[in-house]
């Protein structure tokens, strides 16, 4: 198993073995499972001072709305289900972050949607 969750009532597919790998230790992430986010890890930007984070270069984004913008990548790591990876992240002003659909690349994505079950395999 790469990844499982669940289903919550506002219908956010939320991850629940995803940890930060921080400074002083594993940080647990309120993950949403995003298809909607290309990319692999969309961190909160209050997590960026607990974390060792080596900036990339700009990449540019477009939003839901169909707005671009300019971010920093940064490199990272972070723990799913006791393995490490290290993925390309950006920050952004929110409470939760965001896995991407970069990250799920050559995995296996069911939505249980009767039992409000998630489970990403490899």
């Amino acid at each position: 198993m790469f990844l499982q969750g669940f289903v919550n009532e506002n219908l956010e597919p939320r991850v629940e073995n995803a940890f930060l790998i921080g400074q002083e230790g594993h940080i647990p992430l309120e993950a949403i499972l995003d298809t909607g986010f290309n990319g692999m890890l969309c961190l909160p930007r209050k997590l960026q001072p607990h974390c060792e984070l080596s900036a990339l270069g700009l990449e540019t984004f477009e939003l839901a709305d169909g707005t671009l913008v300019q971010e920093v990548l940064y490199m990272g790591q972070i723990l799913l289900n006791d393995t490490p990876y290290f993925v390309e992240l950006t920050l952004a002003d929110a409470d939760q972050a965001l896995l991407g659909m970069q990250l799920l690349l050559d995995k296996v994505a069911t939505f249980d949607l009767k039992t409000m079950r998630i489970e990403v395999s490899y």
